[in-house]
């Protein structure tokens, strides 16, 4: 899992909370749309694998944050952030004064990106392949599975809130299907 640790001040000009280590998961950052005529025109989603994306911006965080903020992934963080803390934690304490009389407070600070290769984001785990729909989809017994699998071509995505539980990296998957069409045709 790659994310960015940041401290954050977030509320309004005289009213604001003070937040430290806010953990944001990079895991959009990781997809690059790819033009595609394969597709029909169609954009095909490519994702960058997380030790290179890691390697390239670790040194380079004022470089992340411009492209978050030029791919317009810097907005969502910024609704997050104020909105809803503002919404939800400042609405009692104003009295009924509408919001538009105050100065929106976002201020971000220590930035630093951090790489978990041992743990799995939620939305990676959510969207990986189970066995059964591999074998289904691939054509494969579950002993040519375990094959794949042991020799790296299929990589395991744990569930990080149970480390006995898995799936499989659906890019893998993609991979592997290109590579077995290709032999059988």
């Amino acid at each position: 899992m790659i994310k960015l640790v940041y401290d954050l001040k977030a509320g309004f000009d005289d009213c604001y909370l003070t937040l430290k280590n806010q953990e944001w998961d990079l895991e959009d950052a990781l997809e690059v749309f790819i033009p595609s005529d394969e597709y029909g025109g169609v954009p095909e989603i490519k994702y960058i694998p997380e030790e290179e994306f890691y390697n390239k911006y670790r040194d380079d965080i004022v470089g992340l944050l411009k492209e978050l903020e030029d791919n317009g992934t810097m907005e969502i963080l910024y609704e997050d952030s104020v909105l809803k803390i503002s919404k939800l934690f400042f609405s009692h304490m104003l009295g009924g004064i509408p919001l538009k009389h105050f100065v929106p407070v976002w201020e971000p600070s220590n930035w630093k990106l951090v790489y978990e290769p041992e743990v799995t984001s939620p939305a990676v785990y959510n969207s990986a392949a189970t066995a059964r729909e591999i074998c289904d989809t691939l054509g494969l017994s579950r002993q040519q599975l375990y094959y794949y699998v042991k020799s790296g071509q299929l990589k395991k995505e744990y569930n990080p809130n149970n480390k006995k539980q898995f799936r499989y990296n659906r890019l893998d998957v993609q991979v592997l299907q290109k590579k077995l069409e290709k032999k059988h045709a």
